[in-house]
Formats: structure tokens, sequence, C-alpha cells
């Protein structure tokens, strides 16, 4: 009985946290990351990561904001880094 009721309270908060988001947002898909109107806005910011904590070397890309955002089809994930793609060829793997 205690599953039956666990995974009802699980359903209902999924259902109340989706039914309370609001996001669909449509940004600008042009390489950059801005939050001017069309654009990202400010509350879709998801992340900030620390400065200087690359592991590579210090003209290589570091992660600075992670904003997330989603309209009726379609998940979108825009970074800011500093420096630009590393010598590397950092990538980053959303999954």
């Amino acid at each position: 009985m205690r599953r039956y009721a666990a995974a009802v309270t699980v359903l209902l908060l999924l259902v109340a946290a989706s039914a309370l988001s609001n996001s669909y947002n449509r940004p600008t898909i042009d390489g950059r990351v801005t939050t001017d109107p069309g654009d990202w806005q400010s509350d879709e910011l998801a992340g900030r990561d620390p400065n200087n904590d690359n592991r590579y070397y210090p003209t290589d890309g570091d992660l600075v904001d992670l904003y997330v955002t989603w309209d009726a089809d379609s998940l979108y994930v825009g970074l800011k880094t500093t420096n630009g793609p590393g010598t590397f060829g950092n990538g980053y793997l959303v999954f």
C-alpha cells in the first residue's frame, strides 16, 4: 500500500511541477547567448559555474553560464563560455 501512496505522491508532484512551470520560450539560435528581448530570459539561467576551474589550459573554453528552456516541441540549452573553443576541440555533452 505504501508503494502506491509513494507513486501517487510522485505523480502528483510531477503534474504540479509541470503545471506551475512557465517557460515556453524560443530563443534565437544564432550562436550567441544574450538576455536581450527575443532571446534568452534571465529566469532561464539554470546554473553558474565557478571561474577558472578548467582543467586544461587557461586559454581553453570554460563554462560560465548554463541556460535551459523549452517550448512545445524542443528543449533549448544555451552555454556561455570564456575564450571560445579550446585547443582540444572541447564540447559539451547533454544527457
